[in-house]
């Protein structure tokens, strides 16, 4: 059966171009069937539901993405005169993205020899790059990386490293930069590995997610409300908080700590990082189960941190 599907496929491909069935091809989550270069696969209830919600909200957030752009455009015509000219049109740019897009299909099915459960991509406006650059004090162009991006959803984090593994292999002669969330989750609980390229057309960032980490994302959402309108100032400043107590657990390298100590010592910064930023107790439960999952907290130091907010409570 899978024999006759690969003859299928490359008869297709022949008969109407090889883009327009890579975007045929794309796996549908609605369906659950995707294909991995050897036999057919079905989908988790759970990943597909996750996808899913990822999906629409991507969506939702592309309509609302257009409104805002048209808005700030009026209300800084210089401003925004000058981001559209260095990007150029967003019909171009949409187009390549496509090109790129395809592009990074057809690596994942000839190279990777997997078929990724779902890819999508956007592209940021102008006023969506001036207001990141404002905020963190930089210049627009150090943000130009940013204009083109692709997310690919993998079944597995061992997919994402494959990818990774077998991208750099090629010793591309060009921009190749990985930035690797996953042992050190922005946020808290945002994981993903993220790569700035222009190994595919013109450079982007690609984001390689997994199931697991959209769950995660959802579920500090639930939480801490989303990152948007008034509450998107209290969770930068959560962010930043966070950080801090990384940089907690790196001073911890510098100092000749046994494991049980490295535990209690991690224990007690989170349980006072809580207390001095006043976090929502259920925040902080998940957020250390991340941390476990990313390998910077041991299940002991999870269960102690849990009991010691449990016995605070009381």
């Amino acid at each position: 059966m899978a024999k006759i599907f690969r003859e299928a496929v490359g008869w297709i491909r022949e008969r109407f171009g090889a883009e327009r069935v890579a975007a045929r091809l794309k796996p549908s989550p609605i369906t659950g069937i995707i294909y991995d270069g050897q036999i057919p696969v079905r989908m988790s209830p759970a990943d597909e539901q996750a996808i899913k919600k990822a999906r629409k909200e991507q969506l939702i957030s592309r309509g609302k993405s257009a409104v805002r752009a048209s808005a700030y455009s009026l209300a800084h015509p210089v401003k925004a005169a000058r981001a559209y000219s260095a990007l150029g049109s967003y019909r171009q740019r949409r187009h390549n993205l496509s090109v790129a897009t395809n592009r990074i299909l057809d690596f994942f099915e000839n190279a990777v020899r997997r078929r990724p459960l779902q890819i999508s991509s956007r592209v940021k406006r102008g006023d969506e790059l001036i207001r990141k650059a404002e905020a963190r004090g930089e210049d627009m162009r150090e943000r130009m990386d940013e204009s083109l991006g692709v997310r690919v959803i993998l079944r597995n984090e061992k997919d994402c490293d494959m990818f990774v593994r077998i991208l750099r292999a090629q010793k591309l002669k060009s921009t190749f930069v990985v930035k690797d969330y996953r042992k050190q989750p922005r946020a808290g609980s945002y994981r993903a590995v993220h790569i700035i390229t222009d190994a595919f057309g013109p450079t982007l960032e690609i984001q390689l997610r997994t199931p697991e980490m959209l769950e995660e994302t959802a579920r500090t959402d639930e939480i801490l409300g989303p990152y948007k309108g008034a509450n998107k100032v209290n969770r930068e400043m959560l962010d930043k908080s966070v950080e801090g107590l990384y940089k907690t657990f790196q001073q911890m390298k510098d100092r000749n700590l046994t494991e049980g100590e490295q535990r209690e010592f991690k224990g007690l910064a989170v349980v006072f990082w809580a207390q001095q930023n006043h976090v929502d107790p259920e925040y902080v439960e998940h957020m250390s189960k991340v941390l476990k999952t990313a390998g910077m907290l041991k299940a002991s130091t999870v269960r102690y941190i849990a009991n010691t907010l449990k016995e605070n409570e009381g």
